[in-house]
């Protein structure tokens, strides 16, 4: 019952603020002949779509997590440029809200085996808390300790702040589900960030811990075991492509079985000139003598009979990074 209670109450607000808009310009549309859509309101409405995102993201992350299905999967690379970007994108964050943010590492490069994907997450959450509930005038550290021959083999990662902190009663709480702490500075939240982050740091075989008390603000630390790539490795990356409208040569296959979906994916490719083949049912999909290569292909993996495509002759592939198939060959890049 909790459960539904706060998630409810977490949908409702983002869905109000963006239908109140609409339905506003839905009633003005009836009486007047010009209707002028401000920036603010696309902005509350932009703000609001991917608040509802976001929310949605991390309760498939925690289903995933809890299905034991976001294992990690590490690739080589310099951690240290790939740490040092992502604090970089919360300057304009620590500007805004005047907050003194410091970044602090003790290597410049470090080539390292590392699962990207939830380095990024640990540290995107963290970090985002910490601006969170630090009032302007205060400060927000990021430090990261890499090992070194003669010390520990863990990777130490430090998320600071000088906030209004937490109450050691509720130390606990905060890595649960839907799990929020009363306070006079209550903030918005699904309160599903920091248990997240929890199970990507144990799914890691890493730990997390909390220090803070009411009014000194609260550190987080978490260790991750190191795994130090050979000097000589290359990062493995795919290739980036450009497909920005102007520059977009390829043909669009979408499946999806909501016609709304279809209609917009409809208005964006032909406004941009961008060639699509849609359909609707995949027994209609597989039914069709399609000649055509594909480049890019949107699938809504949860309709009815999806199934039925992957030991189909249209997804045969030997490259689990394919982009582009034609009917009885998956072609690779």
């Amino acid at each position: 019952t909790q459960f539904f209670t706060n998630i409810s109450h977490e949908f409702r607000t983002p869905l109000t603020l963006i239908l109140g808009p609409l339905t506003d310009l839905k009633r003005r549309f009836q009486t007047e002949k010009i209707v002028t859509l401000t920036e603010p309101v696309v902005t509350l409405m932009e703000q609001n779509s991917n608040r509802l995102l976001s929310l949605i993201n991390q309760l498939l992350d925690l289903s995933k997590l809890e299905a034991n299905q976001l294992k990690p999967s590490p690739q080589p690379g310099d951690i240290a440029v790939f740490i040092r970007t992502l604090a970089r994108s919360f300057n304009s964050l620590a500007e805004s809200r005047q907050i003194s943010f410091s970044f602090a590492q003790t290597q410049d490069h470090v080539q390292a085996s590392f699962a990207r994907d939830k380095i990024e997450k640990i540290i995107t959450t963290l970090l985002s808390n910490a601006f969170k509930f630090t009032p302007g005038g205060k400060q927000v550290l990021l430090r990261i300790d890499y090992p070194s021959s003669d010390t520990t083999d863990e990777l130490v990662i430090t998320v600071e702040d000088t906030g209004i902190g937490i109450a050691p009663e509720n130390h606990g709480k905060i890595f649960r589900e839907f799990e929020q702490v009363s306070s006079e500075h209550q903030q918005g939240g699904s309160g599903i960030g920091l248990a997240i982050v929890k199970k990507l740091v144990e799914a890691q075989y890493g730990q997390i811990s909390i220090d803070s008390l009411p009014g000194a603000g609260a550190v987080f630390t978490v260790s991750l075991g190191f795994d130090k790539a050979p000097e000589d490795a290359v990062e493995q990356r795919l290739p980036v492509e450009s497909t920005t409208p102007a520059s977009f040569h390829g043909r669009v296959l979408v499946v999806d079985d909501d016609a709304l979906i279809l209609r917009y994916c409809a208005a964006v490719f032909e406004k941009n000139n961008i060639r699509f083949s849609s359909y609707q049912e995949v027994g209609t999909l597989l039914a069709q003598p399609i000649d055509t290569t594909f480049t890019h292909v949107l699938i809504d993996i949860r309709m009815r009979h999806i199934r039925a495509l992957w030991p189909s002759p249209l997804m045969r592939c030997r490259n689990s990074n394919a982009n582009c198939f034609r009917r009885g060959l998956m072609q690779c890049w």
